[in-house]
Formats: C-alpha cells, structure tokens, sequence
C-alpha cells in the first residue's frame, strides 16, 4: 500500500493499512483516532486521564461581527492544526474554553480570524 497523504501514512505506520476510521477509538481511552492523529499519539496505547479542569480560556482581542479559528500545534515542526472553527466574536475580547481528555505538558495556540 502506498501512503497518499500524511493521514494515510500514519495509518500506515501504526495499523499496517488504510482501513482505520477516524471516529474510531481503538484503544479505548475516550480519544478518537482522528484526535490521536492530531496529537501525534500512539493511537494502541491509551492515554492516562488526569482529573483536572478544562483548559481555561483562551481569549484574544476581537472585532464584532467576525468569526475566528483557534488553532493548536505540539511541537511547531508539524505546523498547526485546527481545533476550533467558526468561533463568533463576542466584543472587543472573544475567549474560548477548551475541553481537552488528553494532558498536554505544553501546546502552541494561534488564533486566525476567518
């Protein structure tokens, strides 16, 4: 099988072929394989859930009437990913709460209005 995408390769690299769904949790720890994908995880172990709050909010300055995307990267050498999309200004200051299973010891947000 040839990877045609990166998506495709890391299917490649961890299940042996292209036959995976993104809904799927494989491992079974409340993270679907398309979110494993985007963290850069082993999708056939399963992460440790730590009890802790939500992530508490990203805010950044805003103009009324736009609508913005709030992206996330691991490492930066893997660019960015989106996680939310289409997030409404709510005034001169928009925030975001982010609700997030997996711990991540560090992460680089960015925001982009659309």
């Amino acid at each position: 099988m040839v990877a045609t995408s990166p998506v495709d390769a890391w299917e490649l690299q961890w299940f042996g072929d292209l036959t995976q769904s993104g809904t799927t949790d494989t491992n079974g720890d409340g993270v679907t394989n398309a979110a494993e994908y985007q963290r850069g995880r082993d999708p056939l172990v399963p992460v440790i859930q730590a009890s802790r709050p939500p992530l508490n909010p990203i805010s950044w300055s805003s103009w009324p009437g736009y609508y913005y995307t709030l992206e996330c990267s691991l490492n930066l050498a893997n660019g960015f990913e989106v996680i939310r999309s289409h997030v409404p200004a709510t005034g001169s200051n928009t925030s975001a709460t982010l609700i997030d299973n997996v711990v991540l010891t560090h992460a680089f947000y960015r925001v982009r209005r659309e």
